[in-house]
């Protein structure tokens, strides 16, 4: 088995390749095991990590992935991140990361946890359908408990007529969240309500 001042002398090595806080972590370890021949479990632990993220096989598995970050994943990242700025914090961090440095790659990891969930799916879907209602569309209220909920039992079956349509920001993952403005039949002002509560309207 390695001894630790083995580990410590190979990560020691690695130099430039660390990152600051992976320098100033060994930095600190490496005076700490010369004081007292001894590290934490949890110190230990990270010594591996780092050793184990530097080995010839990670690095090659790293700027492969690297190579493979064409145009369609670089687009895929910054819709799942325009999803997490929209619903922080998850990802928070990397996400502006990605808004805000075209030269930034998401590790291979990091990048199937932020796209392949079944909500950032979902939204991007919901989005790329687009809106299922057109501006000046005559629709109908749902006659269902939502509608009830949201805008009172008086709306439920009632004609109104799409006044705006809801942008892309308007989305979540759920389904029918686009928002929309539509003015009720005998209504003075319109209201704000989302496309799962209306439906299309056999009336010319």
């Amino acid at each position: 088995m390695e001894k630790m001042s083995e580990k410590l002398d190979r990560v020691a090595e690695l130099g430039g390749q660390l990152t600051e806080w992976e320098q100033g972590f060994t930095e600190s370890i490496a005076d700490q095991f010369k004081r007292r021949g001894r590290l934490s479990h949890g110190q230990i632990v990270v010594v591996d990590k780092i050793l184990a993220k530097h080995n010839p096989e990670a690095i090659k598995a790293r700027n492969a992935w690297r190579d493979s970050f064409n145009e369609e994943k670089q687009a895929l990242a910054r819709q799942a991140a325009e999803y997490y700025i929209a619903n922080p914090p998850y990802f928070e961090g990397i996400a502006q990361k990605i808004l805000n440095d075209p030269a930034y790659i998401p590790t291979e990891k990091c990048f199937v946890k932020m796209t392949q969930n079944k909500y950032v799916q979902r939204w991007i879907a919901q989005r790329e359908a687009g809106p299922v209602f057109a501006k000046g569309q005559l629709v109908r209220f749902r006659r269902n408990v939502d509608v009830g909920y949201n805008h009172g039992n008086s709306r439920k079956g009632q004609l109104a007529a799409v006044v705006t349509v809801g942008a892309d920001n308007t989305v979540t993952s759920a389904k029918g969240s686009r928002h929309y403005k539509v003015l009720p039949v005998g209504a003075m002002s319109p209201i704000m309500t989302c496309e799962k509560l209306l439906m299309r309207s056999k009336t010319a």
